[in-house]
């Protein structure tokens, strides 16, 4: 079935309306207090920070359980995990709790390979992003308003200044940021210069409502809608184009996968995948 945009005046590169309800449940996932999700697009495995647990759990593309890694007390210190970003080398955890923020590093088998951070600097990071086209790695500081960003090799190399950034996420063209100013969407190119595009304004007050979100290879944003219980599909107009609303309790987070396939874990515990 071909689905066709017309605010864009063009045939879509994703069609979702034919997603209407899970083609997997996965109850009894062994999560507990999920907060974040993200997959490996080589294997398709599927990384959920547990972030009362202080552990990232891992899963097959059939929601199989594989593993689970966490160091409380130990070597790193994984304390209340709730963002986690892949990368096609590592795992990155970022941990909400610490005034003297650490991003922690992992190769994808959950082996400990650093932090990255500046130790005793006073931050409150929350979203993380990384590039694979670049390498740069991407972290909202929202208690100094600033995005930082790091090398793949981890040295600090710049930051863009902005009120209260909250999420991010990088296509191939641009980095997008969320702020709880307004609230609102920023996009960057990666030399940093702002993208003066009118459309991005629509978003402020949906914004309000969307939870996590990521953007399809067509520029579409999937976003979890808490307010509507439901997943919501906006063309880059900010007009909502489709929403998954079957077998979903309070989604949390979201993910795609190699396939274009769409990954929630909800506040029952459950994997769907759409």
């Amino acid at each position: 079935m071909t689905s066709f945009d017309t605010d864009r005046g063009c045939e879509l590169l994703v069609d979702y309306t034919e997603r209407i309800r899970p083609v997997m449940n996965i109850q009894g996932s062994y999560t507990k207090n999920q907060s974040s999700i993200a997959v490996d697009n080589t294997t398709d495995n599927i990384y959920i920070a547990d972030i009362y647990v202080y552990q990232v759990r891992v899963f097959d593309k059939d929601g199989e359980f594989l593993f689970k890694f966490s160091d409380r007390n130990g070597l790193y210190k994984m304390n209340y995990p709730n963002r986690i970003a892949i990368s096609k080398e590592f795992v990155l955890v970022n941990q909400y709790t610490s005034r003297y923020e650490w991003i922690l590093a992992f190769d994808l088998n959950g082996n400990f390979i650093t932090r990255i951070g500046k130790p005793k600097e006073d931050a409150r990071t929350y979203g993380i992003a990384i590039n694979d086209i670049y390498g740069d790695i991407y972290v909202c500081d929202l208690f100094n308003d600033r995005v930082q960003i790091y090398l793949d090799e981890y040295p600090f190399l710049s930051e863009i200044k902005i009120s209260n950034p909250y999420g991010i996420l990088c296509d191939k063209d641009n980095i997008f940021i969320t702020s709880t100013q307004k609230p609102s969407l920023h996009v960057f190119k990666y030399d940093l210069t702002p993208v003066q595009d009118d459309y991005y304004d629509l978003f402020s007050e949906l914004f309000i409502k969307l939870n996590d979100f990521v953007i399809d290879r067509a520029g579409n944003i999937i976003a979890t809608n808490l307010e509507s219980n439901c997943i919501s599909i906006l063309n880059r107009r900010g007009h909502i184009i489709h929403k998954i609303t079957e077998d979903i309790s309070i989604p949390i987070a979201l993910a795609l996968d190699s396939k274009g396939r769409i990954i929630v874990v909800d506040f029952r515990k459950h994997i769907l995948i759409f």
